[in-house]
């Protein structure tokens, strides 16, 4: 799977389940939560990515 296919199934999921705690706890619990844990899936993506060699980002 392609790396932003794979952060649109996770964005769906997280759009699915916050939506689902916004019903239940409301509108502000719901968008707190998307927002902490979209902070934690892009600072995972980021630590995760390959570090390019300098050779590699000249290439392009």
């Amino acid at each position: 799977m392609q790396r932003k296919d794979e952060r649109k199934l996770i964005y769906i999921a997280l759009l699915v389940t916050c939506g689902v705690i916004s019903l239940v706890m409301g509108l502000a619990t719901g968008l707190w939560t998307m927002f902490q844990v979209a902070i934690v899936v892009e600072l995972l993506f980021w630590l995760g990515a390959p570090v390019q060699s300098q050779r590699d980002r000249r290439a392009g």
